[in-house]
């Protein structure tokens, strides 16, 4: 018998399996609102759902967040086989719970943002800005347990700061609704 052909073709078939099995898992499904540190991050995207989430060979990460010295980024991805879609929250000065709305700052860096990424299909990154608004709220904050959880919503586009200083608007815009996070923090 030709012992090497019988184990690769052995070893061919069980990888072809396992690769039809993993485009045939369902995506992951829509996570209630919770508060207990679940890790999930999930919005709607122009009405279609979004949920961040990872596969051992499309790649990802689990989303996460980091809580620093009062300063909040929450950070979610699909993997590449999703399109290599990213979110990202950043609240310069979060004490508490409440809600913060997103805004332009006096500094480069908007002191709350939210900010989408497409993935492949779109070179663009899409910000909330002075024209393009929402709100993130944090209704959950604990440092001893290191959980944060809460909501958000905002509409996110494309903005080009004129010569003259005039914020103006591009062409394309996402609504952002139904955003959901329950997160543990380093």
């Amino acid at each position: 018998m030709n012992y090497p052909k019988i184990i690769a073709l052995l070893s061919l078939t069980v990888l072809s399996a396992g690769l039809k099995c993993r485009n045939e898992d369902p995506p992951p499904a829509f996570p209630p609102v919770t508060q207990t540190g679940a890790g999930t991050f999930a919005c709607k995207v122009d009405g279609k759902e979004w949920v961040a989430h990872l596969n051992f060979l499309g790649g990802g990460r689990p989303p996460e967040a980091i809580f620093i010295g009062g300063r909040l980024n929450i950070n979610a991805n699909r993997p590449m086989d999703s399109g290599g879609q990213k979110f990202y929250l950043m609240l310069d000065s979060v004490g508490t719970t409440g809600r913060y709305l997103t805004s332009f700052g006096s500094n480069p860096l908007p002191h709350i943002a939210g900010w989408y990424s497409p993935g492949k299909s779109s070179r663009s990154t899409f910000v909330t800005d002075s024209l393009h608004r929402g709100h993130i709220t944090i209704s959950r904050l604990d440092t001893a347990a290191r959980i944060v959880a809460g909501t958000f919503e905002f509409e996110v586009g494309t903005s080009v700061t004129t010569d003259s200083g005039t914020v103006v608007a591009g062409p394309v815009t996402h609504q952002v609704t139904e955003g959901r996070f329950d997160l543990t923090f380093d």
